[in-house]
């Protein structure tokens, strides 16, 4: 067993989701085809597979047949989690868009400053109200009361939770990871299959993605 090999496994089931961002070696051995597939067989014989968002930017671990009874509780338990922090994470987006020179949503391989973000919500009252009920809320539970310290806190999160990670030597600049994208794709999926309330701020939510 080569040592990538056993990184990337290792990586698969430590639940870390695979980009040119977070980790490029083990994406790189990832995109070659018949790399894809030893990693692939190996994890079957533990019940899961190798998927891959559907633009190519994250490879993550999936169960290979999730309608298995006995992962019933398990799938539940961790799509609960997720659809918690997704409230904090679309404001986030939302303020990234309106703070953020793109005027976009975030995409993986993005370079986001925190000073430049921070300029902009110091001079607008909508875009630090937004920060303020992001950096209050549970998944961030931030106790500054500065701007600063407010948005710091979230980044921090965020990273974190592997949608950033750090890039340059300033400490004040930050690359999106692929994570995006699988969680793009996961509120696609909830829109479709899960009959969300039709209501304004949902509307709004989705159709930032």
């Amino acid at each position: 067993m080569d040592d990538t090999f056993a990184l990337v496994c290792q990586l698969l089931l430590d639940n870390k989701m695979i980009c040119s961002s977070s980790n490029a070696g083990a994406f790189d051995y990832l995109s070659v085809e018949h790399q894809h597939e030893k990693v692939d067989q190996h994890m079957g014989r533990m019940g899961y597979r190798v998927a891959r968002t559907h633009d190519q930017n994250t490879f993550y671990l999936s169960y290979l047949d999730a309608s298995q009874p006995h992962l019933a509780n398990r799938i539940k338990s961790q799509f609960r989690h997720v659809v918690n922090d997704l409230e904090p994470i679309v404001k986030w987006l939302r303020l990234a868009m309106s703070a953020g020179a793109t005027g976009r949503p975030v995409s993986p391989g993005e370079i986001i400053s925190e000073i430049e973000l921070l300029a902009s919500i110091e001079h607008s009252s909508a875009q630090l109200q937004t920060l303020v009920d992001i950096a209050s809320s549970r998944f961030v539970n931030s106790k500054s009361k500065e701007p600063k310290g407010m948005l710091n806190a979230t980044i921090n999160r965020l990273c974190e939770q592997g949608y950033f990670v750090p890039a340059g030597n300033t400490g004040t600049q930050y690359k999106a990871t692929g994570k995006w994208s699988w969680l793009y794709e996961l509120m696609t999926f909830i829109q479709m299959h899960m009959a969300l309330p039709d209501d304004d701020e949902q509307q709004n939510q989705m159709e930032l993605m």
